[in-house]
């Protein structure tokens, strides 16, 4: 039930902002992912601004659920664990994934133009690195 929430939240996110902003959106590389996702810390968002936090929230949510699905798919069939990109606690949100990919962004201009994918494996590889096991 959790699953099935989470591909509905996702789709009116991705609803929400596809309306808000055609032309962009978060995943299109690190800067895309700068303008639209630092509106999360603004207190008196707009519409739009309103409409871009759920669309970088869907765009977490979306992204690290298919990383989890994609390494729990690869254990399966290998039969043997397979090791993990990052490894994210229970307790992190999405909105301190959001603000540890923008922390990642502006500490690393160099790198903003690459697709934001990229970005958050490398973000979160640094905060969250897998344990040997």
């Amino acid at each position: 039930m959790k699953n099935l929430w989470s591909v509905l939240m996702v789709a009116l996110c991705c609803s929400m902002f596809a309306t808000a902003q055609k032309s962009e959106s978060p995943d299109a590389s690190g800067n895309a992912f700068l303008r639209l996702c630092s509106a999360i810390d603004r207190e008196d968002k707009t519409s739009t601004e309103w409409a871009w936090t759920m669309g970088c929230t869907g765009f977490v949510s979306g992204f690290t659920s298919g990383m989890k699905f994609g390494t729990d798919y690869a254990a399966d069939k290998a039969g043997k664990k397979v090791p993990g990109l990052f490894c994210l606690p229970d307790e992190v949100e999405n909105g301190q994934i959001i603000r540890i990919v923008l922390k990642y962004v502006r500490d690393n201009p160099e790198e903003a133009h690459q697709p934001t994918s990229f970005l958050v494996v490398d973000a979160l590889r640094k905060a969250f690195p897998c344990k040997n096991t």
